[in-house]
């Protein structure tokens, strides 16, 4: 299988992001795009593809220092398989401060922002527009139960981006999942 559109952009992110924030801190988990599913009790959440038919909703987890998932819009304008396209991406965080920066005494926000904005500017197809601090980041998602993981050492926040992409299947990213597993370390 081969990942196209925008899953290769969201492939490429993720994986430098991974490999190069917060390299000396445990207990980080990367997902790759959410699908944007209503629940039992009619809430509209966020989950990953983890199987034949099966999904597995992505919350925050106070056992992860970094936690990194994906949000793609439900509407793609202006596709032309001939050329490219572009589409807006956000890239939801929830973080614990003092597990990523031990030795400062104050809630480090402004180099949360900063770490990530370095690698995405150096991704080719991304750019950054704007960053929505607490639990607006999740935005039409349920935050249900999320209201203390805002608060010290934990911060919530989301990067929204323009990917560019191509539907043109000459281009596609050989991988041999085109839903990976999230990447753990």
């Amino acid at each position: 299988m081969s990942l196209t559109g925008i899953d290769i952009p969201i492939a490429t992110l993720r994986q430098s992001l991974a490999d190069n924030l917060w390299t000396d801190v445990a207990n980080k988990t990367f997902y790759a795009r959410i699908f944007r599913n209503l629940n039992n009790e009619n809430d509209l959440i966020g989950e990953v593809f983890s199987g034949v038919v099966d999904y597995e909703e992505v919350h925050f987890n106070d056992k992860l220092n970094v936690l990194c998932f994906f949000d793609v819009g439900e509407t793609v304008e202006n596709i032309d398989a001939d050329s490219q396209t572009t589409e807006n991406v956000g890239l939801i965080f929830a973080v614990k401060l003092t597990a990523i920066y031990p030795d400062l005494d104050y809630r480090a926000t402004e180099e949360v922002y900063r770490d990530v904005l370095n690698i995405i500017n150096d991704t080719l197809s991304v750019t950054p527009n704007e960053i929505i601090r607490g639990l607006n980041a999740y935005g039409d998602l349920s935050t249900k139960g999320l209201v203390a993981y805002n608060m010290h050492p934990w911060h919530t926040f989301r990067i929204n981006t323009e990917m560019k992409l191509s539907y043109d299947c000459s281009q596609d990213l050989n991988l041999d999942d085109p839903y990976p597993d999230p990447i753990t370390n």
